[in-house]
């Protein structure tokens, strides 16, 4: 209900044109980050993925103006996440959140946002209808970058199919 399709196609537009992206998120929204960095990874995108300051660190030192950074929180208000993304835009990495609350921390640094919409049950906690909603959208991201570059993407899955297969004994 809440995807904004101009804003996934512009978002599909600046990863095509950045020569690396990378995920940060804390807590369950890693997960997520993980699962979006190797599914991108796969077609060809340069990514990275972390969960914490000391790697973001590392990961934002290889980064340069032009390319993207997502910050993935149910709040939207996780101090990590949040500095990262400052940092990022200090920077001129273009930001994206990710988040279900439009007014959030990190909805305030980022260049784009793409909500999710989740309720919470009383075991909000464990963070599981938070977390799909996240897959959810990370995934409809992806499916429109595989569409609107179908042929690299393509290309890319049957050469890492074609190096697993070597590689089996």
């Amino acid at each position: 209900q809440n995807m904004e399709y101009d804003t996934l196609s512009d978002i599909v537009q600046v990863m095509h044109n950045a020569e690396k992206t990378a995920f940060f998120g804390v807590g369950t929204s890693y997960i997520v980050c993980q699962d979006a960095a190797i599914k991108f990874k796969r077609i060809g995108i340069d990514t990275e993925c972390a969960c914490e300051s000391t790697s973001a660190a590392i990961i934002l030192s290889n980064m340069k103006k032009g390319d993207v950074v997502f910050g993935i929180s149910h709040s939207g208000n996780n101090e990590t996440v949040e500095k990262i993304m400052k940092m990022a835009q200090k920077m001129g990495i273009i930001t994206i959140a990710v988040t279900t609350f439009s007014n959030s921390n990190i909805c305030k640094t980022a260049d784009y946002t793409l909500l999710t919409q989740t309720r919470e049950s009383p075991l909000h906690k464990i963070a599981i209808t938070s977390r799909v909603s996240q897959f959810a959208m990370m995934d409809s991201l992806f499916m429109a970058y595989l569409t609107i570059h179908y042929d690299r993407c393509i290309s890319n899955i049957n050469k890492t199919y074609e190096i697993s297969e070597g590689l089996k004994t």
